[in-house]
């Protein structure tokens, strides 16, 4: 358990280290020390009261300022060139003559095998606090270990712990790697394919809305109601006729003696997605259809098809690619989730129902894709009683 085991001692000789090796076994907590200062994030099941306690160890109380060789570049010192030295306890486990304390020296290709496992493509600063953080964990951890704190039980305990869901969150993120990779390695002719099968997703085109609020209170009568749906019934026939639907909608609202201003009946170019579940069958229609009556909790509407046309493959294929890595990543899941066969004791979490044991990894571009968005149907207040004045 020797934390600074495998840096350079100066002693009776020189004991090489393989340092890969113990960043694998010092684990997350040592990956946050280090690049804490850096502002690199890193993720991993650390609790709150260590996520408190790295944080304060990592030097707040100073600013460590740039000096004027802050421009240079790490590569400008040779690879085993040390970088810093301190005293610290030898490493016994070595063929070399028992010492009480050693030089410890860190080198940069020390600090390089250290970086490429944390973060490979780190900057020339991050780098630069990364040394630094990492001599002070190590310079630290070396003085503990002077003091026989690494044969404390509970220690070992923690230790052994943190190891263990170090080891289990590396290969979780391992898996998550996996599925993506396989997810986004999609075949044109399974592009080619969706389109084909899915064209009906993929039109848009113009499409007109025409409201008739309703305006009934909680002592309207049902002939009240029905003889709204019958006039709205008979504005869908004149729209049908080809009469304008700005022309109607203007007559509803004076018919209704209503005072009120609703959105543009015109839908500019929306696709079946855009629209409520209600209101997608009028891209069913030819250009000129109108569609059913619609009625929700405070208006009829019904909807004309001016115009449709298909939405080319190239545009789509974003979108397209973005549903076909989703489902492959969910049917991998799936299978990992089957295979497992959790179990959950809902009354210990507290849940109605079973979680997910494996929650579907996100992969990039799902919330990229390109989509149109419309206006959905709008919400028409529901004013005062009014009964339907004569057709002039």
């Amino acid at each position: 358990m020797n934390a600074s085991r495998n840096l350079t001692r100066d002693s009776a000789g020189v004991v090489p280290g393989a340092l890969r090796r113990n960043i694998r076994r010092s684990g997350l907590g040592l990956s946050l020390i280090i690049l804490g200062a850096a502002s690199i994030s890193a993720q991993g099941i650390v609790p709150e009261q260590q996520a408190g306690n790295v944080a304060a160890a990592s030097s707040h109380d100073h600013v460590d300022r740039s000096s004027p060789s802050s421009t240079a570049q790490p590569t400008d010192v040779p690879a085993g060139v040390g970088l810093v030295s301190f005293q610290g306890q030898c490493d016994n486990s070595k063929s070399v003559p028992a010492e009480k304390t050693c030089k410890i020296t860190l080198t940069r290709a020390d600090i390089e095998d250290l970086m490429s496992t944390l973060e490979a493509a780190s900057p020339a600063a991050v780098r630069r606090q990364a040394a630094l953080n990492y001599a002070r964990l190590a310079a630290a951890a070396a003085a503990a270990e002077d003091l026989e704190l690494n044969k404390d039980p509970a220690l070992i305990k923690q230790i052994e712990t943190q190891q263990k869901l170090v080891r289990m969150q590396i290969l979780a993120n391992a898996l998550n790697a996996k599925v993506e990779a396989q997810a986004t390695e999609l075949p044109p002719a399974e592009i080619d394919k969706y389109y084909a099968d899915h064209q009906a997703d993929f039109v848009r085109g113009d499409v007109l809305r025409l409201i008739i609020p309703k305006t009934f209170s909680a002592d309207t009568k049902p002939e009240d109601v029905v003889a709204l749906r019958t006039l709205a019934e008979s504005y869908r026939t004149r729209a049908a006729a080809g009469e304008s639907i700005d022309h109607l909608q203007e007559e509803v609202l004076n018919n209704l003696g209503l005072k009120m201003k609703l959105p543009p009946s015109k839908i500019n170019m929306p696709r079946p997605s855009n629209l409520s579940v209600a209101e997608r069958p009028v891209f069913e229609l030819q250009p000129g259809g109108v569609s059913q009556l619609i009625e929700t909790a405070s208006a009829f509407t019904f909807l004309k098809l001016e115009s449709k046309q298909p939405i080319p493959q190239d545009i789509v294929k974003p979108e397209i690619t973005a549903i076909l890595q989703h489902d492959r990543a969910q049917e991998a899941i799936r299978k990992f989730t089957a295979a497992a066969d959790a179990q959950f004791n809902l009354k210990y979490f507290g849940l109605a129902a079973a979680p997910e044991i494996l929650p579907p990894p996100q992969i990039a571009g799902l919330a990229g894709s390109q989509t149109v968005t419309a206006r959905p149907a709008p919400r028409v207040p529901i004013g005062r009683p009014v009964t339907p004045a004569r057709k002039r």
